[in-house]
């Protein structure tokens, strides 16, 4: 993928844009609907004794179940995750949207209304509270990836605005090398691939609309976390952004 990358942009044919684009590219896994360990939706395995995850007293929907086990071994870096058990990631259905509640729109572009577990992931799946919806559950099937910032990626968007290099060869650039690597449904790490929240953390994980879900003009949702927080494995800080139409 880094070859097919290169050669994409030496036919962009600008030298110095196309090394700043690479020097970018960041390792990541794909993941798209087939039989793979993860799931999309689904029951999560939660322990006894763990609380099914709520926000502001409501129950929230279970989005994306990851093994641990089978994406480490396809990052190409240093795996930042537990290495084994499963994550989960939950959000709220409701988009904060409750009478008698503050909106999502009161804190946009980001929302606390989501968790992240970790668990064994060996115990059985939690039938989900009355009243909460559940997404049929999709097998997951995982590959390796790269993914390429946009051109309003700080690090770039501080060359191009020093006037050294100019924006259109810098979007240029991007483009080339995002049309160069397949594309992919969901993204676990990597660049923002919609630009959904910039400033607001890097992506840890990009999931986008599937069967089973009812978002309207939302078509993904994006768990964001602080690139210390990610070091230190403290998941409990992540937050969500949403993509619109």
């Amino acid at each position: 993928m880094r070859d097919l990358l290169r050669e994409a942009l030496d036919e962009h044919g600008d030298p110095e844009s196309a090394e700043a684009v690479l020097s970018l590219v960041r390792p990541a896994v794909a993941l798209e609907v087939g039989e793979g360990a993860s799931v999309y939706g689904g029951l999560p395995p939660l322990p006894a004794g763990m609380e099914w995850p709520v926000h502001r007293g409501q129950a929230l929907t279970l989005l994306v179940r990851l093994d641990c086990a089978s994406l480490a071994p396809l990052y190409d870096g240093d795996w930042p995750l537990p290495r084994d058990g499963v994550l989960l990631f939950f959000y709220d259905d409701w988009f904060g949207f409750r009478q008698g509640e503050d909106t999502l729109a009161d804190e946009f572009p980001v929302s606390p209304g989501c968790r992240v577990l970790h668990v064994p992931g060996d115990d059985p799946e939690r039938p989900a509270p009355d009243g909460t919806h559940v997404i049929p559950p999709l097998p997951l099937d995982a590959r390796p990836a790269l993914s390429v910032p946009d051109h309003t990626a700080p690090e770039l968007e501080r060359l191009w605005k020093s006037g050294n290099v100019d924006i259109v060869r810098i979007m240029g650039a991007c483009v080339a090398a995002r049309d160069a690597l397949p594309a992919s449904r969901h993204l676990l790490f990597g660049w923002d691939e919609h630009d959904v929240a910039p400033g607001h953390g890097r992506p840890l994980l990009q999931v986008s609309a599937e069967e089973g879900t009812a978002w309207g003009e939302i078509t993904g949702i994006e768990f964001l976390i602080s690139e210390e927080d990610l070091g230190a494995g403290r998941l409990d800080r992540v937050r969500y952004a949403l993509d619109v139409a």
